[in-house]
């Protein structure tokens, strides 16, 4: 594992269950004042208190820098994506999901975190065709003019796939 894998395993060994119910209302209820306070602890546990959006950001990036992207391929200022100012490409997002997904220690709360296509979160009332019940595991995100949707599908034919579209 990476430095910042280590510092989300050792940041949940302190919090536990806390952290999971955080994380889940991140995921499936797309959570923005939770988000906001998670990029927030974050900076604090990896820069010391008191946590701020500077230190949240700056943990996120040096995360980015460490999956192998450049400092100017993104741009974070806010933990919810509600500012027009944040930039993630949908390449970045995918190696984020493969990353967490590929870490064993994190992968069943990273899973379990994400909406479930027509079954919970944001998700609930989408995909309902039975091809994609229960099948489709994501994050949704929206701004005015702007939706995206990143997570993973079982594909019947290709298994597990990582995926993220950005409009």
């Amino acid at each position: 594992l990476g430095g910042w894998d280590q510092e989300l395993l050792a940041l949940s060994e302190i919090t536990d269950a806390r952290l999971v119910e955080v994380l889940t209302a991140l995921g499936k209820y797309s959570n923005n004042f939770a988000a906001e306070q998670m990029l927030k602890t974050l900076g604090a546990h990896r820069f010391g208190a008191p946590g701020s959006f500077e230190s949240g950001s700056r943990a996120v990036s040096e995360y980015l820098i460490g999956l192998g992207f450049a400092k100017e391929d993104f741009r974070i200022t806010d933990g919810s994506g509600l500012s027009y100012d944040n930039y993630l490409s949908a390449a970045i997002l995918v190696k984020i999901v493969e990353d967490l997904y590929r870490a064993p220690e994190m992968r069943t709360e990273f899973v379990c975190s994400l909406a479930l296509a027509g079954v919970d979160g944001t998700l609930r009332h989408r995909f309902l065709n039975e091809d994609y019940l229960g099948r489709i595991m994501a994050k949704t995100g929206s701004l005015a003019g702007v939706s995206s949707l990143s997570g993973l599908a079982l594909s019947r034919s290709s298994g597990l796939l990582v995926f993220s579209v950005l409009t």
